[in-house]
């Protein structure tokens, strides 16, 4: 007997819960450098909410033992998130050390605007195909 399953159906559900997490991440390059609460805050919760949606999620779908491409899709917002709060302890750090640091922490902060949501889309294509 061969089973399928229509994956679109498990895309949907993951798609909009996994957006609104990415958009609350990507709101941190838009938190001026010296609210490191702020940010760090925005960054742990998104991922403390990614985190219990994939848990809610997995207890809906059959436990197998290899990897799935809803946990690689996982896995990729899990890294981005780490990109998140990465940039954010970095330029943090960067403009307390003169101008010429802070210069380059605002424009690391306003490149990370761009780059974040073009690098997700190009990984995600790359990973769906």
């Amino acid at each position: 007997m061969d089973l399928h399953r229509n994956p679109a159906g498990i895309l949907q559900k993951l798609a909009l819960p996994l957006l609104v997490v990415l958009i609350l991440t990507y709101l941190v390059f838009y938190i001026p450098d010296y609210e490191i609460g702020t940010a760090s805050a925005l960054t742990v919760t998104a991922l403390l909410a990614a985190i219990a949606f994939q848990w809610t999620l997995n207890d809906s779908l059959p436990k197998v033992s290899y990897m799935t491409i809803v946990d690689k899709i996982f896995y990729l917002v899990y890294s981005f998130i780490f990109y998140a709060m990465a940039q954010t302890v970095i330029t943090f750090n960067m403009s307390k050390h003169g101008d010429d640091m802070k210069k380059l922490s605002h424009r690391i902060e306003v490149h990370s605007r761009y780059l974040f949501p073009a690098l997700f889309c190009i990984l995600l294509l790359l990973l769906l195909k």
